[in-house]
């Protein structure tokens, strides 16, 4: 078990995602995706969704590398911060084709809920690295 990793995914005051750092943890592992939201007036949901998560060089085959599965979000008021907490599996649940030690590409969807016309959510893909323990 390794130490906890923190990521911050953090809206900042113009309403966009600030680019997060790509995390890394070792397997079971905690693991915080912290969610602030710095604009002054907008709320936003944010949300990552664990079973579209794939690895760097295979974009087209989902591999979750967590324990956690499905979308997590949280809708952020003005200066609102929050978590989505999870782990990573364990070190026996890696090394294989289906789930190697490498860098994976996670979602996050940032979409405005502030109320008047709907706006589009905007899609990033930062990194995450499991490397072997």
């Amino acid at each position: 078990m390794g130490a906890a990793t923190l990521v911050l995914l953090r809206i900042d005051s113009a309403g966009a995602l600030v680019p997060p750092a790509p995390g890394r943890a070792e397997p079971d592992s905690a693991v915080g995706f912290i969610m602030v939201n710095d604009h002054p007036t907008k709320s936003f949901k944010v949300e990552i969704d664990f079973d579209t998560i794939t690895t760097k060089q295979d974009k087209t085959t989902p591999r979750n590398p967590f324990k956690q599965g499905g979308p997590k979000f949280h809708k952020l008021s003005p200066g609102e911060i929050d978590l989505v907490d999870t782990r990573t599996r364990l070190a026996g649940d890696f090394g294989a084709a289906t789930l190697p030690f490498t860098t994976y590409k996670y979602s996050v969807e940032v979409t405005e809920v502030t109320t008047g016309p709907p706006v589009p959510p905007v899609l990033y893909d930062p990194d995450f690295d499991i490397p072997p323990p």
